[in-house]
């Protein structure tokens, strides 16, 4: 049995706008589709409308642009966690963006939710919030995920 302690784990991002965000995620999103896990978007604010203008204007096949926009980009968290707490995922990748508040709320929920399921958590911080203290935040996580791809710390 997976216990509570080893099925979590943490990596961390930092974006300047919500297009830097979604670009920094898609190509980490369309990895773990390729792995067939279940990716849940957790946004304090609601991401459809610019995650539909950067999809429209990416180099990628029709349908992996239709898996990515069938995601749930819209900020409606609480249905989210809701479902994961009714079903069974294998492996599932949580992406959570807003405010640090926001994350660490979200964080603390999912880790209060005794989910059996493998989960890979990706809080993503807006630099402007965080400002001084990005090594703390850092140092919080198993790894970083930039524009080059996921770092080990």
């Amino acid at each position: 049995m997976i216990t509570k302690e080893n099925n979590k784990e943490r990596m961390c991002s930092f974006y300047a706008s919500e297009f830097h965000l979604e670009m920094i995620i898609l190509p980490y999103i369309n990895k773990e589709m390729e792995e067939n896990k279940k990716i849940i978007i957790i946004t304090e604010e609601n991401l459809e409308d610019s995650i539909k203008v950067l999809v429209s204007k990416i180099n990628l096949e029709e349908s992996r642009k239709r898996k990515i926009l069938s995601l749930d980009w819209n900020n409606n968290y609480i249905e989210k966690i809701e479902d994961l707490k009714s079903k069974n995922y294998n492996e599932i990748c949580i992406i959570v963006n807003g405010t640090e508040k926001f994350i660490e709320d979200i964080n603390y929920i999912l880790e209060e939710t005794k989910l059996k399921d493998k989960i890979n958590i990706l809080n993503c911080y807006k630099i402007d919030d965080i400002k001084n203290h990005m090594q703390d935040i850092v140092l919080k996580h198993k790894k970083v995920l930039n524009t080059s791809g996921i770092q080990k710390i």
